[in-house]
């Protein structure tokens, strides 16, 4: 095979020329302007394939000492996230962009009488308008004393603010619902996506053996601290696991992924990989599972064999104590940190159980985070609760069910299933792990993108049949060798 052949490596390639040249130049106005040619390629493509490339190469890293040692070329792409401009994410911007662009071509089509499509009532999208408009309106009760006409712009761009998580789920998966269901772009960001973690894994490895890995709480190890990435690469390694494919990638994307997950450094990502492993063979009953959950369990443990002494040790040292923390209440202060928001967290939610204490409110005495400007609880749940009220976590808790509920249906009740339908259908299973440690749905804006995506691939999935190319691969290879199912 040549590598020329296979545009998967092609996407890997552009990744790793972009993220080094825009490391070696460290300028904003580089990401700046590559942010504009996104914008305009709007015009002329899929826009939901720009979205994805510009969150793909985002990296949102805190403003912390922690990270000055750390080699640029892990964290290009956090120019995306200058301070000037509030950690606002780029991507956003390119999703209202294009979300206007689509319902301007829907509404020409259906002017110019052409056939459109006929849709049921969607549960996500009624869950998520109802999020985000409980949002504005919590926001609006809080500083109703303050309205004026005056003061009332400033208040609608608080209230929409406040609806920003729940505002980003939406265009994401409505804009991706109505761009995937084009076989051809459902292809591309499948490329672009495998690519992507296939550079960011080989640029983990490289800065692992030339610089022995990034300076974080006085270790030695690489580390991709923004935990969007390593989830998705979770979520594909589970998607090449669950899927019966034969991409010539295939092989690449499992390593380079794992490798960006072992090298995350994320407790979070890493317990919701175990839980995919776990619960996602029972959804898709098939030999070729155990089999490749066995290889992948077997290449994992040499990958984690071949790692520095230094590195292993932390590794192992940070599972030990979460466990050691769940089960005796001692154990590193990072854990401890974590259960001790918690408890704070519910004796708040306890306290103020239907409103919560408001979206506006400043972070509590009790949690950990001090520095935080507003509250930041580290669950996601809670956090839902106390900005939003019971009704918030009530919404959360039935948006997480619809997602879990169709990625089931996707995993179980098809007899082919692709790659990108099964990765999307372990991000949605395996998400409420993550949030239980910390608000990335919430707090961040990778998460509700990437979220979204993963519901609207799965929505296009669940309404239209796989090809019947995908069905042949499944069905012959059940009864091959568990061997030989590993390594197709």
């Amino acid at each position: 095979m040549r590598i020329k052949s296979e545009p998967t490596f092609l996407a890997a390639g552009a990744f790793i020329g972009l993220t080094v040249g825009v490391a070696a130049v460290q300028q904003q106005a580089l990401v700046m302007l590559a942010l504009a040619a996104a914008t305009i390629a709007l015009l002329g493509s899929r826009p939901i394939l720009v979205v994805a490339a510009v969150l793909l190469f985002e990296e949102n890293f805190p403003g912390s000492p922690y990270f000055e040692q750390s080699p640029s070329v892990l964290t290009a792409g956090w120019n995306l996230y200058d301070r000037r401009t509030a950690g606002f994410s780029p991507a956003f911007a390119l999703l209202v962009v294009a979300g206007a662009g689509l319902l301007v071509r829907l509404a020409i089509s259906r002017r110019r009488g052409r056939p459109t499509r006929q849709r049921q009532l969607d549960g996500a999208i009624v869950v998520l308008i109802g999020l985000t408009a409980l949002s504005a309106a919590v926001s609006l009760l809080q500083e109703s004393s303050a309205i004026s006409p005056r003061t009332a712009p400033h208040l609608l761009i608080n209230a929409i603010l406040a609806g920003l998580p729940w505002l980003s789920v939406l265009l994401s998966y409505f804009i991706g619902t109505n761009e995937l269901r084009a076989a051809a772009a459902s292809r591309r960001l499948t490329r672009l996506t495998a690519g992507t973690l296939i550079g960011k894994g080989v640029i983990g490895l490289v800065v692992l053996v030339l610089f022995g890995g990034a300076t974080v709480d006085a270790q030695q190890h690489v580390i991709f601290y923004d935990a969007a990435l390593p989830a998705v690469a979770a979520a594909c390694l589970l998607g090449y696991l669950l899927a019966p494919s034969s991409s010539r990638a295939r092989l690449w994307c499992i390593a380079m992924s794992a490798s960006v997950v072992v090298l995350s450094f994320r407790r979070a990502v890493w317990l919701g990989l175990v839980a995919g492993f776990l619960l996602l063979p029972l959804a898709r009953k098939r030999s070729y599972v155990v089999a490749r959950a066995i290889g992948v369990v077997a290449a994992g443990m040499i990958i984690v064999a071949l790692l520095p002494a230094g590195v292993r040790s932390t590794t192992f040292g940070r599972v030990v104590s979460a466990i050691s923390v769940a089960e005796t209440g001692r154990g590193e202060s990072s854990a401890k940190a974590h259960e001790s928001d918690v408890e704070a967290g519910l004796q708040a939610a306890k306290e103020h159980p239907l409103a919560g204490i408001g979206v506006r409110a400043g972070q509590l005495k009790t949690l950990i985070h001090q520095a935080a400007p507003s509250l930041y609880v580290h669950n996601d749940f809670l956090q839902t609760w106390l900005r939003y009220g019971l009704a918030g976590l009530l919404g959360l808790l039935l948006l997480l069910g619809v997602a879990a509920q169709r990625a089931w249906r996707a995993l179980s009740s098809a007899d082919s299933l692709s790659v990108p339908t099964a990765a999307a259908a372990a991000f949605c299973l395996t998400i409420a792990i993550p949030l239980m440690t910390a608000p990335f749905l919430t707090t961040t804006r990778r998460w509700p993108i990437f979220f979204g995506l993963a519901l609207a691939v799965l929505r296009v999935a669940l309404e239209r049949p796989a090809p019947a190319a995908d069905v042949s691969v499944g069905q012959e290879r059940e009864p091959v060798l568990l061997a030989q199912a590993v390594l197709l």
